[in-house]
């Protein structure tokens, strides 16, 4: 199998591994997909500014201002301001933020230990040690 078509593979996996989770919990939280996606964002960059939110989510930013805006009011995300310089404002992920992100983790990792089962353990073991290396790779490349 070539990188090409494990890859294909992979991504064809993901809509079964997120069928019927991932709608329901936005909702339960009172979360869209794309504050979500703010979130995961704001997570990756551990702090970040409006406009590189924006576009790193590819949206204008009055959008990216009222998704957050939105987000501040549902206590998923702060604002603070550096003291040398007001006029920079960050945004960063509040406990209730994090908690969101770490809840739906659980949920996908309930739902690949459900698909895992089919697998024998030395192929188990092989998966583990690829997923191992992916991660170092993501770590090594600031996500």
């Amino acid at each position: 199998m070539t990188r090409r078509e494990l890859a294909r593979r992979i991504s064809q996996l993901m809509p079964n591994i997120l069928r019927g989770t991932h709608l329901d919990y936005f909702i339960k939280r009172g979360l869209t997909q794309t504050q979500f996606l703010t979130l995961l964002a704001i997570h990756s960059y551990g702090r970040c500014r409006m406009s590189s939110l924006a576009k790193s989510l590819h949206v204008r930013m009055p959008t990216m201002t009222g998704v957050v805006e939105r987000l501040v009011r549902g206590q998923f995300v702060k604002r603070a301001s550096q003291p040398e310089d007001r006029r920079t404002v960050w945004i960063l992920l509040t406990p209730k933020g994090l908690a969101s992100l770490k809840g739906f983790e659980a949920i996908v990792e309930k739902r690949w230990f459900e698909v895992l089962q089919f697998l024998a353990p030395q192929e188990i073991n092989g998966f583990g040690r690829a997923v191992k290396q992916l991660m170092v790779q993501f770590e090594g490349h600031g996500k």
